[in-house]
Parts: structure tokens; C-alpha cells; sequence
């Protein structure tokens, strides 16, 4: 059901790849769809392999990536602070959630250290 207006996007920005793949196993453990999970990072294959399926976002430049949580309802300010993160070595992992789980998935991420959780309403299209 990814993109329905039933659903809620939740992005988190990682300092380390580590981080993010904890989070990412977590999230899997959680049982969120992998195809609503996406991977964003400055270098694309390392986002590749940290992605284990392609979501709905993946495959974008960072620029790309950030452009589309902005058309999603991100702030200004936030957009431009997961830019900054991205292009110096960050990963940002977003999540599409039925609506509801969206505090669960937000707490997955900020357990494994995200340094910024931001909660976009309405999908992931």
C-alpha cells in the first residue's frame, strides 16, 4: 500500500553506517515492509548495500532525496540539515508506515542513534 494517504513517512539521519544498519535490521525485526524502507547516502553503492530492497526512494541522488521529503512536507531547515548530513558521510533511512506505527518506527530509528527523526504525513509517493 505504499502512497496511500493511509500512510506516514518517517526519515532518520545516521552519523554511521553502523548505526544504520542496526536500525535497519531492527526495523526488519519489526516487522515494516523492506520495500517501504529506503537508503539514502552520498556514496550510492554504499547505500545499495545497506538497502536490502529497493523502497520507494531509493536510487535518488542526494539532492534528489532531499528535494523529495521537501516536496513531502519537509521544512526548509530540516531539508537542509539531512543535505549537510548526506553529502558529509550521513545515511538517512526512511520508512513508510501504516498509519499509527509512525512513533514506533521513529523510536526504532532514535534507539540506534539517529541524530534527526522527521515524520512526514500522507506516503511516500
Amino acid at each position: 500500500m505504499p502512497g496511500t494517504d493511509s500512510q506516514t513517512l518517517v526519515v532518520g539521519l545516521f552519523a554511521a553506517a553502523s548505526d544504520a544498519e542496526l536500525a535497519l535490521d531492527n526495523l526488519d525485526e519489526a516487522e515494516y515492509e523492506a520495500a517501504g524502507i529506503s537508503v539514502a547516502a552520498a556514496d550510492p553503492a554504499q547505500a545499495r548495500l545497506l538497502a536490502r530492497v529497493a523502497g520507494p526512494l531509493s536510487g535518488l541522488s542526494p539532492g534528489q532525496f532531499v528535494a523529495r521529503l521537501s516536496a513531502l512536507g519537509l521544512s526548509a531547515v530540516d531539508a537542509a540539515a539531512y543535505a549537510a548530513g548526506i553529502s558529509s558521510g550521513g545515511i538517512a533511512v526512511t520508512v513508510t508506515t501504516p498509519a499509527g506505527t509512525e512513533d514506533a518506527a521513529g523510536e526504532i530509528l532514535r534507539d540506534q542513534r539517529a541524530q534527526q527523526v522527521a515524520t512526514l504525513r500522507g506516503g511516500s509517493r
